[in-house]
């Protein structure tokens, strides 16, 4: 039996609206392999449209409803606590060893701010683990520094600091080294937060058969307005790199008029993407939202806030 191809992602409280625009994109290239989706707290009338759509529906609990493990909770702690950022991969990991002889390249995927213009596996992708940079030097994302240094120690940041994020809302590799990746997060995801986790993996020479791929080549990460005018051009409603080559999926399209107004989709506001930045998804800001949770009848709704608008 001849090897699919498929994406895998995890959504909690989603409406068919906010997956749509990726589903959609996503077949129109003409993308023929799985799409696999764990689903948390997602209506049943959204359940059935993606199984309308044929793409396969995990349902899943977890108890966490935190976005990040402070940065000195090292010890281990039931899977089922994690917070969903670093809880999905071990959802991820478990699926693909179920499946084993079924796929041949594999990409783990944001879902709520990520289109296609191309085929996602339409590039040499060999027996390598391929890590998409962001134009940011770690050293200037705040919210990791100080993660980095507490959980993996100065010598590590340093080795670290000077390079450029890789985001961990994407990553492709074939079925061989995405298992040695995703083992890698689930033996490390209890040290800190998917992103760091990832970064460190990515840099430290504990995985092999690394490739980097600068912001525009395959995938424009475009998290912010400066990466927006490094990594991509538009012309014609279509987005291209640089070097003027249609990229295959932009990621953070919808925090960009031009880009919402090309690919349609949820659009961001200023103040989600404001609070996005904000120490509200920091360490620093985990105590702050554990107390707002606890107001009478609003912490409920403060809650639902979050979960469905900050951690999209």
């Amino acid at each position: 039996m001849k090897k699919k191809n498929v994406i895998i992602g995890v959504v909690k409280n989603y409406s068919y609206k906010k997956i749509r625009p990726f589903v959609k994109s996503l077949r129109d290239t003409g993308f023929n392999g799985d799409i696999v989706l764990f689903c948390n707290e997602v209506p049943k009338k959204t359940i059935k449209q993606l199984k309308a759509e044929k793409v396969i529906v995990k349902e899943f609990k977890i108890k966490s409803h935190e976005h990040l493990i402070p940065a000195k909770q090292i010890e281990k702690i039931p899977y089922d606590q994690l917070p969903l950022m670093s809880y999905r991969f071990i959802l991820y990991l478990d699926f693909l060893l179920e499946n084993k002889e079924k796929y041949e390249n594999i990409m783990l995927s944001d879902i709520g701010d990520v289109i296609f213009q191309k085929d996602p596996f339409d590039f040499n992708i060999g027996k390598m683990n391929c890590f998409f940079l962001m134009n940011c030097p770690i050293k200037e994302a705040p919210a990791y520094v100080s993660w980095l240094k507490k959980v993996y120690g100065i010598k590590i940041f340093n080795k670290l600091k000077n390079k450029n994020m890789s985001c961990a809302g994407t990553f492709i590799a074939d079925y061989d080294n995405m298992i040695k990746y995703l083992k890698l997060m689930k033996q490390e995801i209890f040290k800190g937060n998917d992103q760091c986790v990832h970064n460190y993996i990515c840099y430290s020479g504990v995985l092999k058969n690394i490739k980097l791929f600068e912001n525009g080549d395959v995938i424009a990460t475009v998290a912010s307005k400066q990466e927006l005018q490094k990594a991509i051009i538009v012309k014609k409603n279509k987005v291209f790199s640089k070097k003027g080559e249609l990229i295959n999926i932009i990621h953070g399209y919808n925090r960009h008029k031009i880009l919402s107004n090309i690919f349609g989709g949820n659009k961001e506001s200023k103040i989600i993407r404001k609070l996005k930045n904000s120490k509200y998804i920091t360490q620093k800001g985990n105590s702050l939202r554990k107390k707002l949770y606890k107001i009478p009848f609003l912490g409920k709704k403060i809650r639902q806030f979050y979960q469905n608008t900050i951690l999209k």
